[in-house]
C-alpha cells in the first residue's frame, strides 16, 4: 500500500521519513527508526481520518514503533505501536484482502509483544482475532503465508499456558506444521516457524506427557539450530528452547548427557543475549532448571545451590512480567523446598511457602499451572508440619494434594499421588487411622501403575508403594503386605538408575522389609542382605543424610539384635560420623539443634554397643556423638596456623576469614 500522497512540506516529509525508514531497515538503527516515527507523526498531524493517507501511515508508523520497541524494550513505543496499527486496520476499509492480511499480521504482532511484557488477556484475545483475521482470505505470498500461520501458532500456544486447552494446543502444533509446510526452502524466517513448532510440540507434552511429541521437539529445535547460522537474531532463543527440551527428555530419560547439552545450550543462549532483554531472565530461568534437575539424577549439591540462586536472580529482574512469572516463581519455590529437605534450613522453608501462596494468588482457578502450586504447598506444607508438629498443616497437605491429584493432567498427577501417599502415611504414623494407610498404598500403586517401564518416576512410586505396605505389614501382620512391598522395592531396585536423592530411602526400607521378612522366617540370608543395604544407603552421598542416618542406626540395631557387636558397631561409628553432616554449619543454632533433637540417645546407644567391639574408642564416640556443635564451636575458635602449620601462608590467612565469618552470631 503506497502511502506517499499530497503536496508541499507533507510529500516533503513523507519522502524524508521513506528515506530514514529504509536505512533503519538496512542498518537496524534505532536513531534512523526514531527519525522515521516522528517524521511520520509530523505527517498525521497534517492529516485528519478519512483521508486516504491515513491507514498507510498509521501502518507504517505502528511498524517502526514495534521495531524500536524490539530493539530498546521500551513498552510505550509498543503500546503506541499497538494503537497506530489498530488504527490502521480501522481506518483500511475496503481494500486489497491480502493488504488487510498485512495490516491484521501486523496487529497480531503488537498485541502479542503487549500481552507477553503485561500479562493481560485481553491482548491476547484481540491479537488472536487479528491473527484469524490474517489467514482468512486466500494468500499468494508462501513466506507470508506462512508467517501468519506461525503467528497464530505461537499466540495459541500462549493462550493455552494459561489456559491449558487441548483443542488451543493442538491447533497450535497443526499451523505451526503448516507454516513449516507452507516455507520449505532455507530462509530468513524457516529457522523461526521451526522454534514455533518445537515448542509447540513441547507444550503439548507438557500437557500430557507425550514421547512422541517430545521427541519430535528435540527433531524440530534440532533443524531450527542448523537452520539458523551464527548471526540469526532468534538463534539465541532457539538454543534456548532446544536447552529447555532436552533438559525434559534428560529429566524423563534419566539422561546426563541431555542435561549437559541443554546446560551448554542455555549457557550460550545467556551469553548472546543482553541483560536488557526480556528474553535474558527466562534463559536464566531455564538454566536454573536444568540444574535442578542434574540435582534429581546426581545429588550434587552445587547443582542445587545454583538452581535456587539462578532462579532467584531471574525473578529479581524487572522486564519478567506476564504469564512467564508464575512459572519461574514455582521453579524458585520447588527448589527452596528440595534444599530444606536435603539440609534442614527453616529459611528455604518458610521462603519456598510464601513463594507458593504467591503464586496461588496470582493464578486463575482455569490455569494448569494452579495445580502444580498446590501440590508443590501440600509437600512444603508436610514439611512445615515436621518442624513445627501444626495439625493444621497436616490437614491441609492432605487436603491440597488431593485437589491436585485429581487434575487431569495424567503425567504430572501421578507425581503427586506419590507426595499424596508420602502426606497420607505421616498422618496415618501420627493418628493411626487406618484409612489413611490404606489409601497412602492405593495412590502410590495408582501412581506406578501410570508411569511408564522405563520412567525414572516409576522408581520414586515404588518406593513410596513398598515403604507404605511395610508400614501396613507391621501394623497387621498381614504377610501378603511384606511380599508385595518386597516385590515392588525390588523392582525399584532394578530400575534406579545412578545414585538419586532418593537412592538412600529405596536401599534403607528394602533392607528394612528384608530384615522383617527374616524375622518371620529365620532366614539369615535376609538378614545379612539387609545390614548389606543399609550399609550401602549409608555410605551413599547422594542421599538425603537423614536417610543415610536412618540406615545406619538400623544396621547397627540389627547387628547388634543378631550379636555381631563388630558389625553394629561400625553401624553406629558410622551414624555417630554422619551427625556433623546432619547439623552442618551451614544451619543456624535452632536449625542445627531442631535436627539433632530427632537423634536422641544416639551417642548413648553408639557406645554401650562400642564397649563390647572396643572399650578404648567407646568414650571418644560417645563425646563426639554428645557434643556436636560444642565441637564445632572450639573447630571455629582455634588458630589454623597452630593447627596446620606447614599451610601457605595466603592460604591460611583465607581460612582465617572464613573461621571468622562462620564464628559470627546468627540473627
Amino acid at each position: 500500500m503506497g502511502w506517499r500522497h499530497g503536496s508541499g512540506e507533507a510529500e516533503r516529509l513523507q519522502r524524508d521519513a521513506a528515506r530514514e525508514l529504509t536505512r533503519a531497515m538496512e542498518d537496524d538503527d534505532p536513531a534512523a527508526y526514531e527519525r522515521a516515527t516522528d517524521l511520520l507523526e509530523q505527517v498525521l498531524r497534517m492529516f485528519g481520518p478519512g483521508v486516504p493517507q491515513w491507514a498507510p501511515l498509521h501502518a507504517a508508523c505502528g511498524n517502526a514503533l514495534l521495531r524500536r520497541f524490539q530493539l530498546t524494550g521500551d513498552i510505550a513505543l509498543l503500546r503506541e505501536s499497538a494503537r497506530c496499527s489498530q488504527v490502521a486496520v480501522d481506518a483500511a476499509g475496503a481494500v486489497d484482502a491480502e493488504i488487510r492480511a498485512v495490516l491484521h499480521h501486523q496487529l497480531a504482532v503488537a498485541l502479542r509483544h503487549l500481552f507477553e511484557a503485561r500479562g493481560n488477556p485481553d491482548d491476547l484475545e484481540a491479537a488472536l482475532l487479528s491473527a484469524r483475521h490474517s489467514i482468512a482470505v486466500p494468500i499468494p505470498d508462501p513466506d507470508f503465508l506462512a508467517a501468519c500461520q506461525a503467528q497464530l501458532g505461537v499466540l495459541l500456544r500462549l493462550r493455552h499456558l494459561i489456559s491449558g486447552s487441548v483443542a488451543d494446543i493442538d491447533e497450535a502444533v497443526t499451523v505451526c506444521r503448516q507454516a513449516v509446510a507452507a516455507a520449505p526452502e532455507p530462509g530468513a524466517d524457516r529457522a523461526s516457524h521451526l522454534n514455533n513448532l518445537a515448542s509447540a510440540l513441547w507444550a503439548r507434552f507438557d500437557q500430557d506427557g507425550g514421547m512422541r511429541d517430545l521427541e519430535d521437539a528435540a527433531r524440530a529445535a534440532e533443524q531450527a539450530l542448523d537452520a539458523s547460522p551464527d548471526g540469526h537474531p532468534e538463534q539465541p532463543l532457539i538454543m534456548g528452547t532446544l536447552g529447555t527440551v532436552l533438559r525434559c527428555r534428560g529429566e524423563r530419560t534419566g539422561s546426563a548427557e541431555d542435561l549437559d547439552t541443554a546446560l551448554d545450550l542455555l549457557d550460550r543462549a545467556v551469553a548472546a543475549t543482553d541483560r536488557s532483554s526480556p528474553r535474558w531472565p527466562l534463559y536464566i530461568a531455564n538454566r536454573a532448571a536444568v540444574f535442578r534437575a542434574r540435582f534429581d539424577l546426581s545429588g550434587a549439591d552445587e547443582d542445587l545451590d545454583r538452581a535456587v540462586t539462578e532462579t532467584a536472580d531471574a525473578l529479581l529482574q524487572p522486564d519478567l512480567v506476564g504469564a512467564e512469572y508464575p512459572g519461574v516463581l514455582i521453579n524458585l519455590a520447588t527448589a527452596r523446598a528440595v534444599r530444606f529437605a536435603r539440609r534442614g534450613a527453616a529459611a528455604d522453608l518458610r521462603d519456598a511457602v510464601a513463594a507458593l501462596r504467591k503464586a496461588r494468588a496470582l493464578l486463575s482457578g482455569d490455569d494448569p499451572r494452579r495445580a502444580v502450586v498446590t501440590a508443590e504447598l501440600g509437600s512444603c506444607l508436610l514439611g512445615r508440619h515436621d518442624r513445627t508438629g501444626s495439625a493444621e498443616d497436616l490437614d491441609e497437605a492432605v487436603r491440597l494434594l488431593e485437589e491436585a491429584a485429581t487434575a487431569e493432567r495424567r503425567e504430572q498427577s501421578a507425581g503427586w499421588l506419590v507426595n499424596l501417599s508420602h502426606v497420607l502415611r505421616r498422618r496415618w504414623q501420627e493418628r493411626g487411622d487406618p484409612a489413611d494407610l490404606d489409601a497412602a498404598v492405593r495412590h502410590a500403586a495408582a501412581a506406578a501403575q501410570r508411569f511408564a517401564a522405563l520412567e525414572p518416576r516409576r522408581v520414586a512410586a515404588l518406593t513410596a508403594e513398598g515403604v507404605a505396605r511395610y508400614d501396613r505389614f507391621q501394623d497387621r501382620g498381614d504377610p501378603t503386605d511384606l511380599a508385595a512391598g518386597i516385590a515392588v522395592l525390588g523392582e525399584a531396585l532394578d530400575r534406579a538408575g545412578g545414585r538419586r536423592p532418593g537412592h538412600g530411602l529405596l536401599l534403607s526400607a528394602y533392607g528394612a522389609a528384608l530384615a522383617a521378612r527374616a524375622q518371620r522366617t529365620g532366614r539369615s540370608g535376609d538378614l545379612r542382605g539387609a545390614v548389606s543395604y543399609w550399609r550401602e544407603a549409608s555410605a551413599t552421598g547422594a542421599a538425603h543424610v537423614t536417610d543415610r542416618l536412618d540406615a545406619a542406626v538400623r544396621w547397627g540395631q540389627a547387628a547388634a539384635a543378631s550379636g555381631d557387636q563388630r558389625s553394629a558397631a561400625e553401624g553406629y561409628r558410622t551414624a555417630v560420623a554422619l551427625v556433623n553432616l546432619l547439623a552442618w554449619r551451614g544451619l543456624d543454632g535452632a536449625d542445627q539443634r531442631h535436627r539433632l533433637a530427632a537423634w536422641p540417645g544416639l551417642a548413648a546407644d553408639a557406645a554401650a554397643c562400642e564397649v563390647s567391639a572396643d572399650p578404648a574408642g567407646a568414650i571418644g564416640g560417645l563425646e563426639a556423638g554428645r557434643s556436636v556443635l560444642w565441637s564445632q564451636l572450639l573447630d571455629l575458635r582455634a588458630d589454623v596456623r597452630d593447627r596446620y602449620p606447614n599451610l601457605p601462608s595466603d592460604l591460611a590467612t583465607r581460612l582465617d576469614r572464613v573461621r571468622e565469618a562462620l564464628d559470627q552470631p546468627t540473627t
